[in-house]
Formats: structure tokens, sequence, C-alpha cells
């Protein structure tokens, strides 16, 4: 384990150059749910306030992305419950005394290992379009890999703690990218290159914020593009997923296939013009010209139904969940709540800048869900879960010594 003098001589490279946002802190129990008077006055109410308009207008955006569906009503009902839960997951999350996971990380990673081979067992997981990657538990359709984000982030922040003293060598990094791959290989097995992905943003951030030194990184990056473009050619990348990530480049050679969710959204989006259509009044909504669109192209009601102005908004709100993350995250003084948060946000940028990307023809489509506005209860509860654990990382930002 490493002392505060080894851990400053390696700061975090990206968070410390930031502006410092964060109040003090106070002291906090060796109990793993903590609450204190002193602690909560460091509550980040700004991130707190963010993340819940965010949830409340991803709500609207449900609502208005399938009332006029019979096959979909119920499904707004349903988000105002996740989000409800989320709220409460992500209150619960702030308490959690997180140092205890340092203790911990091993057991989390090995939970998380066995719930994502567990949607793989007959009778245990469910498929649906082709894809196997929920459980059934009855009352909700569990999806381990939305889940597994926040448990990946906390294992590998451990795991390179652990391991910090040699992170500067490239063995270490190459150890800490195959420590991500058993879960990333069993997402992509369901289909999910989308997860995959962020699986893999969410090692970029912490190795970085860690102090790998960039020039592994680089070539860490250089070998994983050689290693896609021989799977892209060996076959093992499939049809609709090539079209899906060549689609936004030139959507017109498919209009009617590939191409058509890009030129859809496109038209959605730009039919709001300044102020948009109003809410629950957009035409393309309506007609059901956007596919998925109370989940992965959920930013296209936004745009066609607010227009430039209510995307604005809301990108405004995503910026300021990143703004504070990463001024939490630089301020913290114990070096697993700093690895920790950098997962956190990585996690939380990745996903929002790709979700919306897609949907302006700026990135391929992936399939990832806009954080807390797309419809689904494992990933708003994920989500939440991982803003209370930044919460709290702000509210116990100052390292114990004894």
């Amino acid at each position: 384990m490493v002392n505060g003098a080894q851990w400053r001589q390696v700061p975090p490279r990206l968070f410390r150059s930031l502006p410092r946002f964060a109040f003090g802190a106070g002291p906090h129990g060796e109990a793993m749910l903590h609450f204190d008077r002193k602690t909560l006055k460091n509550l980040d109410a700004v991130l707190l306030f963010s993340v819940v308009c965010l949830a409340v207008l991803g709500c609207l955006a449900v609502r208005s992305a399938t009332h006029d569906d019979p096959q979909l009503i119920g499904c707004a009902g349903k988000q105002v419950l996740w989000a409800t839960i989320g709220v409460i997951a992500l209150m619960l999350a702030s308490l959690v005394d997180w140092q205890a996971f340092e203790r911990l990380g091993g057991w989390i990673y090995g939970a998380n290992i066995a719930l994502l081979c567990a949607v793989f067992i007959p009778g245990v997981g469910t498929s649906a379009g082709g894809a196997q990657r929920w459980i059934n538990l009855g009352f909700i359709q569990l999806q381990p890999s939305e889940i597994s984000k926040a448990a990946v982030s906390v294992a590998l922040a451990v795991w390179l703690l652990d391991h910090q003293e040699h992170v500067h060598e490239f063995p270490t990094v190459i150890r800490s990218l195959l420590y991500i791959a058993p879960p990333m290989l069993l997402v992509l097995i369901q289909p999910d290159l989308g997860t995959a992905l962020v699986f893999f943003a969410l090692w970029l951030g912490i190795v970085f914020a860690a102090g790998a030194r960039m020039r592994h990184i680089v070539s860490v990056l250089g070998g994983c593009v050689l290693l896609f473009s021989l799977a892209w050619a060996m076959g093992f990348v499939r049809d609709y997923q090539k079209e899906r990530l060549t689609a936004f480049l030139n959507p017109d050679l498919s209009p009617l296939d590939a191409g058509y969710h890009v030129i859809q959204s496109q038209i959605a989006i730009g039919s709001g013009r300044l102020w948009g259509k109003g809410l629950f009044n957009g035409t393309q909504n309506k007609l059901n010209f956007i596919p998925e669109q109370h989940t992965d192209f959920i930013f296209t009601i936004v745009g066609e139904e607010t227009g430039f102005a209510g995307s604005v908004v809301v990108l405004m709100l995503y910026l300021l969940v990143l703004v504070r993350g990463v001024a939490i995250t630089g301020e913290n003084e114990n070096p697993l709540g700093t690895l920790m948060g950098a997962g956190i946000v990585s996690l939380i940028a990745f996903q929002a800048v790709v979700n919306v990307g897609m949907t302006v023809r700026m990135m391929p489509i992936s399939g990832i869900p806009l954080p807390f506005l797309s419809y689904g209860g494992s990933s708003m509860v994920s989500n939440m879960m991982m803003v209370g654990l930044l919460l709290g990382i702000g509210m116990r930002r100052q390292k114990l010594t004894f």
C-alpha cells in the first residue's frame, strides 16, 4: 500500500490542473454505512441537483416517446419508479464508507463475473432481439452488464491501488487491461459491443488517473485498434454491427436499413429548430419514425420537442455533472477515492458523448443508453449508485491519518 507522499509523486494529471470546487470534509467512521452531519455539509448540491433534473427530464421524455404506442404503455410509470428507486440507491451509496471497498475489491469482482455468467444459464437468463443480456427476477428484468459498470470501476480501482508502485511499468498496464478482459468478453458474447466499449473507457480513465505513462496508454490503444481490425477482417464482428459502425459515415447508402436510424434521428432533431414543437407534440415521435426512441435514441425526443434550447439545457446539465465529478475526484486526498471517481466520471462522460453523438451523426450507432434519460431500470439504478459513490467520495475527500 502506498502512503500519501508516494501518491503525490504521481498526481492525477487531468484533475489536478482544473479549478477546485469541492468543500472541506469532516471525520467518518469505519462502518460500511456512515452518517455524519459534518460530512453531510460537504454534499455537492450542484451534482445532486443536476442528476435529479436529468432523471426528471428523462421521465418526461420517456412519457412522450411511449404515450401513443399501445405496446409501450406503462413504460413512463416504470421509469418514474426506477428513478425513485435510483434516488434512494444514490442516497444509500453516498453513505457507504467507500474506503471499505479496499478490502472487498476481489469479492466484488468475483460476484460481478458470476452475475455476468448467470445470463447464459438456461432458465435464468432471458433474451430479446437476439441478445442474451437479462436475468428474469419476476418483478424486474435485471441487466447485469449495467450493474457491472459500477462493480468494475470499484474492483479495478482497488486492483490498481494495490499495484500503484508499478503503474509506470508497461506490464502493469497490460495486466490492468487483462483484469477487465473477462467482463468485457462476457458482455461481447451477449452480444453488447457498446457496453464492452464502456468498460474500455472506464479502464482508460482509471489508468490515466493512476499515473500510467502516456506512451504506454497510446501503445495499448494502438494494439486494440490492430486487434479490432483483425477481428473485423476475420468476421468476428457481426454484419449488423459493421453496418451500425459505418452507417453514420454515409447513411444514404442504406436509407431503409442501417442508415435509417441516423437519417430519422437527424430529421427529428433538425425539425425541432430553436424552441421545439412542444412537449408531447413531436410529429416524428408520434408517427414512430424513430426506432428505439425511448431507449437508445431518447435524445431525439429532446431535440424535436424542446428544440436547440432544450438540448443545450440537457447538455449543460451533463457538463455540470462532469465538472463537479472531476472537481471531486481531483480534490480527493485518498488514492482509492481518486481512482474510483476517475472511473465513474469516465463512464458517464463516454456514454453521454457517444449516445448524443450518434443521434446527430457524429458517432457510430453503438446501442449505448443515455445516462439518466434512457428507459431502463438497471441502467438508471446503476448510474444513480455511481453518482452516490461520487457524492460520498466528495463528502469524505480528506484522507484519514492516525
